[in-house]
């Protein structure tokens, strides 16, 4: 797996198959969708910058900033399955 090892001057230990919240401005944090990461982009210096991801509406790019790991992971069985809702 691919996996996040620095982003900006801090460490995320994230890594591809995570389930994330995705940060909303308009909604509350219990509303924030769920979404797996399926791959880190990288900026000229080599720093993750932002990350593809996969939810019930899609496959899109977001800023690392806006994604919030939470403590489940899909393992390499079921990473096909269905975004929870």
């Amino acid at each position: 797996m691919q996996k996040a090892k620095k982003i900006g001057q801090s460490f995320n230990h994230s890594e591809v198959g995570d389930v994330v919240l995705v940060h909303s401005d308009n909604n509350k944090r219990v509303l924030w969708p769920l979404a797996v990461v399926t791959k880190f982009k990288f900026g000229n210096d080599g720093l993750v910058r932002s990350a593809e991801i996969r939810t019930k509406n899609g496959i899109s790019n977001r800023p690392i900033a806006k994604l919030y790991p939470i403590e489940v992971q899909l393992n390499s069985d079921n990473h096909n399955r269905p975004i929870p809702e």
